[in-house]
């Protein structure tokens, strides 16, 4: 994901889904009690959306996705984050 030091954005978009993400935020929200229409999910899931939302209004703020530690020597590997 990587090119020249700097990040590839063709690669990262082309990262493989992580499909318990979804059943990993649904039970988080379920145990917080997050009121409906709090989880973002997939294409709902945008820097807009999350922009729009008055995050001050939450406890939790939680992201299930990539992570990329940018001084790995082997920067193309996911790490939790």
């Amino acid at each position: 994901v990587w090119r020249n030091g700097q990040p590839d954005l063709r690669a990262l978009r082309e990262l493989l889904p992580l499909p318990e993400t979804a059943a990993e935020l649904k039970a988080i929200a379920a145990v917080l009690k997050a009121p409906p229409g709090a989880l973002l999910l997939g294409r709902d899931a945008t820097e807009t959306r999350l922009k729009q939302t008055q995050l001050d209004h939450y406890r939790v703020v939680h992201f299930a996705t990539h992570g990329l530690l940018a001084d790995d020597a082997r920067a193309n590997e996911a790490a939790a984050v």
